[in-house]
């Protein structure tokens, strides 16, 4: 048995900010969507099982996790209590608020808000939270300990890039935006990773795992429906057009003119409108077991 130490982590920065285009965009996501990896290893486990969800947001794939485990009990933790209200709200809607509790917080304070859970956990997951901490391993170590230290597993997944794979047709005002989110990541200045899912692997080892505890893989998003094309629309046309939002006081800091967005706007509009267009997000996962 190892022990884990935790270490101290700078304040983690959520770059698509806590609003209701990045609320209605995570709403969209479920279990089918983004963690049937570790459904093999749920099934194993006593019915009653622990998980954490880290990260849990607006708490659609923690609510349709406890839908499919009724008997095990699902804790979510999130920063931002606009995301909060909405899973405690979705969790009763759903029929699942006896398995779900939720909690406001994130990483750094992961240890105080858990109290005597901590380091209980059969699982600790998270879903596209790494890729927006500064200190990946140091969050990852922080995941270890609040699992089980004999048998607890950690599963995480995280996109091989922040701002998309590939995007059909390409137009120029979606170009512009894929480089203007580079450059307002890349102004964090703070060691934000762009795309951490290539280095998840390592940044597992570096947690402190060995690699035979660790299972590697990755799957996909596609987004070709109506339906997915308008969800991701309409949520990167809220995050040009809210002027309150911290996104868009990002991208207006950068240099970039109300025109220069609207024209994102307008790009991002007649791609949802062409039938040929289409979206793939490619994404790195692991699931590591503590011993």
């Amino acid at each position: 048995m190892t022990s884990t130490s935790i270490l101290p982590l700078p304040k983690d920065i959520f770059t698509t900010g806590y609003n209701k285009a990045s609320l209605d965009r995570y709403a969209f996501r479920n279990v089918d969507t983004c963690c049937t990896y570790i459904l093999p290893y749920l099934s194993t486990l006593p019915p009653d099982f622990t998980f954490l969800d880290l990260g849990c947001g607006p708490g659609s794939i923690t609510a349709d996790l406890a839908s499919r485990f009724p008997d095990a009990h699902f804790t979510g933790v999130d920063p931002g209590q606009l995301f909060i209200d909405k899973a405690v709200a979705l969790a009763t809607e759903r029929g699942v608020s006896s398995n779900t509790s939720f909690i406001k917080g994130d990483v750094e304070s992961l240890k105080e808000v858990l109290g005597d859970k901590w380091g209980t956990f059969d699982v600790v997951h998270c879903h596209q939270v790494l890729n927006h901490i500064t200190e990946a391993v140091a969050a990852m170590k922080t995941m270890k300990g609040a699992a089980k230290a004999d048998g607890g597993l950690v599963a995480a997944r995280e996109a091989t890039t922040t701002n998309g794979d590939i995007f059909y047709p390409l137009l120029p005002g979606i170009a512009a935006w894929q480089q203007l989110t580079g450059v307002i990541i890349g102004a964090q200045k703070t060691g934000l990773v762009s795309g951490l899912g290539p280095r998840l692997l390592e940044v597992a080892l570096g947690a402190g795992w060995k690699r035979e505890e660790i299972k590697a893989g990755a799957s996909s998003w596609c987004y070709s429906e109506p339906a997915e094309k308008k969800m991701w629309v309409e949520s990167m046309v809220g995050m040009l057009q809210n002027k309150e939002s911290d996104w868009y006081k990002k991208a207006v800091g950068t240099g970039k003119t109300e025109e220069e967005l609207q024209k994102m706007v307008e790009a991002w509009r007649e791609w949802e409108g062409r039938d040929e267009s289409w979206s793939v997000f490619v994404s790195a996962e692991v699931v590591c077991r503590n011993s």
